[in-house]
């Protein structure tokens, strides 16, 4: 469990700036992509704590399948998705939603960079 801490309090830490910066940034601008970007971010952050836990038990279970919580990260951008047709294309944009998103499977493809990073 300390890895999953150690790895996890990194991206936590990301996720904060960005969701401040962006937070701010809404403030002075109130534009609808920001909003999007907001949305799609919080989202990106549920995704990854999701697959960390998964991670984490998938390392210290001896079992032959292995599960990266993909339906409940899907529920997660479904989630996300619906914050968009309730708010309506006027208040937050899907694009931005999407962008927001995307940051989780970025980090979690990088994560083995960073792995490799911390061991050096």
């Amino acid at each position: 469990m300390k890895s999953f801490d150690s790895v996890f309090k990194r991206y936590i830490f990301f996720y904060i700036c960005l969701v401040v910066t962006l937070t701010i940034i809404y403030i002075f601008t109130l534009h609808n992509l920001v909003l999007g970007l907001i949305v799609g971010t919080i989202a990106s952050l549920i995704n990854t704590y999701i697959f960390e836990i998964y991670l984490s038990r998938a390392t210290k279970n001896d079992t032959s399948r292995v599960s990266t919580g993909s339906v409940w990260r899907y529920l997660v951008v479904i989630l996300a998705c619906l914050v968009w047709v309730i708010g309506t294309e006027q208040f937050v944009s899907i694009i931005g939603i999407l962008f927001g998103i995307l940051i989780a499977y970025i980090l979690i493809v990088m994560r083995p960079v960073f792995n490799n990073m911390n061991k050096n």
